[in-house]
Formats: C-alpha cells, sequence, structure tokens
C-alpha cells in the first residue's frame, strides 16, 4: 500500500507542474469497467 501512495505522489507532482489535477483517488479493488470510466476527462469540459 505505500509503494502505491508513493507511486501517486510522484505522479501527482509531475501532474500538477504540467497540466494540473482535479483530484485524485486510490481504487483499492478496480473492477473491469473501471477502465471506461478512467477515459472521462474533467478537462474536456467547460
Amino acid at each position: 500500500v505505500s509503494d502505491v501512495r508513493e507511486a501517486m505522489a510522484a505522479a501527482e507532482q509531475v501532474a500538477r507542474e504540467t497540466t494540473g489535477i482535479v483530484c485524485t483517488h486510490i481504487i483499492p479493488s478496480p473492477t473491469e469497467d473501471t477502465e471506461k470510466m478512467l477515459t472521462i476527462s474533467a478537462l474536456d469540459k467547460d
């Protein structure tokens, strides 16, 4: 779990420096449909 949190923190830092972050959330047990949800982008909204 700590490895996942460290990886997320590193990814968040890079994202903040490049495009910004709307929100973050660690999904502990993703389902098969999770990937479909991940293609939704809040940055595409007006």
